[in-house]
């Protein structure tokens, strides 16, 4: 049996107050920040790979929607809840055992988090995923906030191993600032668009955020 361990560290800040950020990394070379600001009631995503960096910024209602799980998806799988508690960091979490008929896992959860982990972490639910583990993600996603997960399926394969570092403290307002990044709301990125058929630079541009940040039209 072979046992991986992904990501290799996803660290999340968060700040109490009207203002939050969230920075995770992907790699050596990637970084994502998010930071929302509830009195302007706005959201920008912040993402730099090398040389590239690029925001969008959005109001906080047109933030997309988290991935519901459908009674269809309950139905497949089986929660069982157990009394077990454990701190990882400052977070109580509580053990949970998930399976379907072709594969189990087991999940640590903590309610402390306003959040789930495919908030800020949406590859945990994103595509390529084998489907009989997608439906057991969606489920523990769906409890609260997984801090450490281990899956695999019954028949045979690879063990995964997700483990999750969660850090709470002050951070400085000049954290929030997005200098050195080209930001752009959802009307500056359809001119943006638009103008990358007339101007190289813009082409170059309409590229590079495609790449960074390809989920937005």
């Amino acid at each position: 049996m072979r046992v991986s361990s992904y990501p290799l560290s996803l660290t999340t800040v968060k700040v109490k107050g009207n203002k939050s950020v969230t920075e995770y990394q992907i790699d050596t070379t990637e970084n994502i920040k998010v930071i929302k600001d509830a009195v302007a009631e706005t959201q920008t995503i912040l993402r730099h790979k090398g040389d590239m960096k690029y925001g969008y910024a959005t109001l906080l209602a047109e933030e997309d929607p988290l991935q519901e799980v459908t009674m269809e998806d309950l139905k497949r799988v089986t929660c069982e809840g157990t009394t077990e508690t454990k701190l990882i960091g400052s977070y109580k979490c509580f053990k949970s055992v998930l399976h379907t008929d072709k594969a189990v896992a087991e999940a640590w959860i903590t309610k402390d988090l306003a959040f789930p982990l495919s908030k800020y972490f949406p590859t945990f639910l994103g595509d390529g995923t084998d489907p009989a583990l997608l439906e057991l993600r969606k489920r523990a996603n769906s409890l609260g906030f997984v801090m450490e997960y281990k899956e695999s399926p019954i028949s045979a394969g690879e063990e995964t191993h997700i483990e999750v570092m969660v850090e709470e403290k002050d951070i400085p307002l000049e954290t929030f600032a997005t200098h050195g990044f080209l930001v752009f709301d959802k009307d500056g990125l359809t001119q943006l668009f638009t103008d990358s058929y007339l101007d190289p630079n813009k082409k170059k541009q309409w590229e590079e955020f495609r790449l960074l940040l390809s989920n937005k039209d």
